[in-house]
């Protein structure tokens, strides 16, 4: 079946580590840069956690006195537990998890344009116009407002019962195989509605390319997920670089040829955008009330005509 297939071919192209070989051989800046990801999120946030569940909470439960007959003791050791255990995240783990997604995004630019020019063995295309950044800015927001609705849409999708959990599998897979094709995407110029049809053409390779990512994002924990897919998603980004992505399934197939993966999302972009024009019209078209201007002294003077005036007029009228 082609459908499966192309599964299998997007899960060998995603951990299919040794054919990047070549470019750590030739690269200094990719070498380090993936490095700096696996000290980030390997060496700290996974250790930070591993530390906290194997040497901290068991050495505080050793420490604290413990009756399991005394109902009020179990209780005070269960609060301390509780305390230790929220100060140890809201004061490390957190932070850390939050600099860590900025550190990462920025590390796997750098990692995707590395393995750009070594693979492609050409420079980024870049647009330094005024207007190509204009047009940059608002594709950015673009996308993330995008990836936004798109991971609301996967968290709700999660709590459905009984087929919330593997139809959340599927589309985080989609999720991270996008995330990671966009880099190479973006550096060759293409549009976002090229990327979308693109990828929307090839659903079952993108669905195998990502589904390592949301698997391991859905089996463990939150951070420790994010963790996890720290120390792999530069490897993915690494693979869609120098993967080769097969051709769309015919007719034929007894699946769709093209999965609307985006569309949901797009539609709900377009009522964003709507909202934000009707409210942007309304400030604008707001009438304004005139300032009423007193009458000073010196234009009063000056605009009332006197009586010797309007007498020359009516004479010079009358003529």
């Amino acid at each position: 079946m082609e459908v499966l297939d192309q599964v299998v071919q997007g899960i060998q192209s995603a951990t299919a580590f040794s054919n990047s070989v070549n470019l750590f051989l030739e690269s200094r800046t990719l070498r380090s840069k993936v490095a700096q990801c696996f000290l980030l999120n390997g060496g700290i946030m996974a250790g930070s956690i591993l530390f906290a569940n194997q040497i901290l909470f068991p050495a505080l439960l050793l420490l604290l006195p413990l009756n399991k007959n005394d109902q009020n003791e179990l209780q005070a050791t269960s609060l301390i537990h509780s305390i230790v255990m929220g100060a140890f995240n809201l004061f490390w783990l957190y932070p850390i998890y939050t600099i860590s997604l900025v550190l990462n995004s920025v590390t796997y630019q750098n990692i995707a344009s590395a393995s750009f020019i070594l693979h492609f063995k050409r420079q980024q295309q870049v647009q330094l116009s005024y207007y190509g950044l204009i047009a940059q800015l608002s594709d950015l927001i673009y996308r993330v407002l995008l990836c936004f609705f798109y991971v609301l849409l996967s968290t709700i999708v999660f709590f459905i019962p009984i087929v919330g959990i593997p139809l959340s599998v599927v589309l985080v897979s989609w999720l991270y195989a996008f995330y990671c094709f966009e880099y190479i995407w973006t550096m060759q110029s293409w549009p976002l509605d090229r990327q979308i049809t693109f990828f929307e053409n090839r659903w079952a390779f993108f669905l195998g390319f990502g589904l390592p990512c949301s698997i391991l994002s859905h089996v463990f924990p939150v951070v420790l997920s994010a963790a996890l897919c720290g120390l792999v998603f530069p490897m993915c980004v690494i693979m869609a670089t120098i993967s080769s992505t097969p051709d769309p399934l015919p007719p034929s197939s007894p699946l769709p040829t093209r999965v609307p993966i985006f569309t949901p999302c797009r539609y709900m972009n377009l009522i964003v955008i709507w909202l934000i024009s009707k409210l942007y019209l309304r400030n604008d078209t707001q009438p304004t009330k005139p300032l009423r201007k007193t009458p000073t002294a010196a234009t009063s003077t000056v605009a009332a005509p006197t009586p010797q005036t309007k007498t020359v007029r009516f004479q010079e009228d009358t003529k």
